[in-house]
């Protein structure tokens, strides 16, 4: 689990709220594995009436190479009266996003006139985020985290089974996708 903090401005803090709020990031991590952290700041600004009180939430989350803001302070939704609904919304906008971010790296290279060739892991340094795999006629290529498409860099395991594209690096071929079979 990547660290997160949640924050209650302008009501008190509820246990029972701060626990819908840390199901909804949970259940990000199972749709994004990349997430760094994640921070949500939970609002409800004064008002006159209790009835006239809105919900707004802001969730900041940061990932390799970007930062994700949703911010959801819709004035005119009523729906927002109600503090879970307001959470369900906001998360929902941040899981559209993300999976918008999941379609761009996977579609940010296109393969069409490459086939995919196959190979295996043969080296893996988790702590600097590269590895070097051999294609089935024995050359060597890199490869970094940000290289695999179906598989969290930290499960790998030399000796897997990979299909991958490469393109010529500075140091030698290297890998610009890879999928394990």
């Amino acid at each position: 689990m990547f660290p997160f903090q949640i924050t209650f401005l302008d009501f008190p803090e509820s246990d029972a709220v701060w626990i819908a709020v840390q199901k909804r990031i949970e259940k990000l991590e199972h749709f994004f594995d990349r997430i760094i952290r994640c921070e949500v700041v939970i609002s409800c600004p004064h008002r006159h009436r209790h009835t006239d009180r809105l919900y707004h939430l802001q969730i900041h989350i940061i990932i390799p190479g970007d930062d994700v803001i949703i911010n959801r302070n819709q004035p005119n939704n009523e729906a927002h009266r109600d503090v879970y609904v307001a959470i369900r919304d906001s998360f929902k906008a941040a899981e559209r996003v993300l999976q918008d971010r999941i379609n761009i790296a996977r579609h940010k290279t296109k393969f069409h006139e490459q086939q995919a060739e196959e190979g295996k892991i043969s080296k893996i340094f988790p702590e600097e985020g590269f590895g070097f795999l051999v294609s089935s006629d024995g050359r060597e290529f890199y490869f970094g985290e940000n290289s695999i498409t179906n598989e969290n860099f930290i499960h790998l395991k030399v000796g897997q089974k990979i299909k991958f594209h490469e393109e010529p690096g500075t140091n030698g071929p290297q890998v610009t996708s890879m999928t394990v079979t």
